[in-house]
């Protein structure tokens, strides 16, 4: 009996660099070093999300150390793409256990992030990072309920997906260095604003996706 392919397995991507990164993908995944496979891609958050810490924390007495940070980004996003793709491409078939870790270990890289940026703030501010922290989370945490109601795993939403997310936090490190903490500072309250509304409309947007798929099944 054919098992019931994994609903994880299928993403629904609206991202804005959806489409070239797949066409990226798709170049550099045969090219891939035999000694990596899919679970080793998966697990090399862990090194990046330990040096995003490193190089945070380096940057309190220098600023230029967040080029590192940024750097690990770059890296884990790497590995990021190359994990599921590679694992298709060699048949490797640890489907449910690269869903499971890789977005649990992307969790680890966002709380990593956001540890890094409390290193570099005044101590009146961890509580307003805090507050963006917890607003971001609803993001991933909207993402895996909605989950089961698409029967496929959305990752991008409204134009921005992990892609999108990783480039931000990399300008926002360009900006940190160039512009320097207390101007991060300065903007942070804002910058929750923004968020909260991106999320807003991300919940409406499903919430309404959902009712309308309730409504159509009723039928």
């Amino acid at each position: 009996m054919a098992q019931k392919q994994f609903a994880g397995a299928k993403k629904h991507a609206t991202s804005l660099l959806w489409n070239v990164e797949q066409y990226f993908i798709r170049s550099i995944t045969p090219h891939a070093p035999q000694f990596l496979g899919t679970r080793r891609l998966t697990m090399c958050t862990l090194l990046w999300s330990a040096l995003v810490l490193y190089f945070s924390w380096r940057a309190q007495e220098n600023i230029l150390w967040l080029w590192g940070a940024s750097g690990m980004l770059l890296a884990q996003y790497l590995t990021d793409i190359l994990d599921g793709a590679v694992g298709r491409h060699r048949n490797e078939g640890f489907v449910r256990w690269g869903f499971y870790m890789d977005h649990v270990l992307d969790f680890v890289l966002a709380i990593s992030v956001f540890i890094g940026y409390s290193f570099l703030v005044g101590s009146s501010y961890v509580v307003v990072l805090f507050i963006f922290f917890a607003i971001f989370a609803i993001i991933p945490a909207s993402m895996f309920l909605s989950f089961s109601g698409y029967n496929a795993f959305k990752i991008g939403s409204l134009g921005f997906g992990p892609t999108e997310y990783r480039l931000i936090i990399i300008f926002l490190n360009a900006a940190i260095i160039y512009f320097g903490v207390s101007a991060f500072e300065t903007v942070l309250p804002y910058l929750i604003v923004l968020l909260a509304l991106y999320v807003c409309i991300l919940v409406y947007q499903t919430q309404k996706d959902m009712s309308n798929m309730d409504i159509v099944a009723k039928r």
